[in-house]
């Protein structure tokens, strides 16, 4: 019998073998983001609405409120990328990509998100749907977002819509999904860029 003081050397070795490939044979955590399309430099400036807006905390699902990248099966199961992150939670993401969109367009006096001291002539709120992948035979990334325009001074809802597309993937894997979602995002921007400037152009300010 091995006396335990020799025993124990040779079982803590073990024990560190077995931790250390463990650790090497995790997978590392990929970082994911979606960024804003370079803007055309000889694009020419509207007049801007009179008005200031203040872009509030989006609501969403638990899920997009998580910044792991997630993703639907053909039977409808919600399953996460464990090894890809987003750099923020979708929720986020989609808050500061739209303050940045709605302040290049130059369409209106200032946009800046919501907080504590802000002040603002309305409040766009909105409700993150979707924001994953479809897999399947045809697989697709997916992005909706309900939005609506609060009017602060009159207390009361303006305007209401609800945008959403859709992007075939490329390719396979999560660079191809979080390509075809960065386009699908740009799409549904575009258009909420455009409703509330239809908005304000057929309701201008007092």
């Amino acid at each position: 019998m091995i006396p335990w003081k020799q025993a124990a050397p040779c079982c803590l070795l073990l024990l560190c073998s077995i931790v250390l490939t463990a650790c090497g044979s995790s997978r590392p955590i990929r970082y994911h983001s979606i960024d804003l399309p370079p803007r055309a430099h000889n694009q020419a400036a509207p007049d801007p609405f009179p008005v200031s807006l203040i872009v509030g905390h989006f609501l969403a699902p638990h899920i997009y409120r998580e910044n792991k990248l997630v993703y639907l099966t053909e039977d409808n199961e919600i399953h996460m990328y464990e090894a890809h992150r987003w750099v923020e939670p979708p929720t986020e993401i989609l808050e500061n990509l739209v303050v940045q969109t709605l302040r290049e367009s130059g369409r209106f006096r200032s946009v800046q998100l919501q907080r504590s001291k802000a002040r603002g002539d309305f409040l766009l709120r909105g409700r993150l749907v979707h924001f994953d992948e479809i897999t399947g035979p045809r697989p697709a990334a997916r992005i909706r977002l309900e939005a609506e325009l609060y009017d602060i001074n009159k207390g009361t809802t303006v305007w209401s819509q609800t945008y959403s597309a859709e992007e075939p993937l490329a390719g396979k894997g999560v660079p191809s999904m979080v390509a075809s979602l960065q386009h699908a995002t740009d799409t549904t921007l575009a258009a909420l860029s455009s409703g509330l400037a239809e908005y304000f152009s057929t309701h201008p300010a007092p």
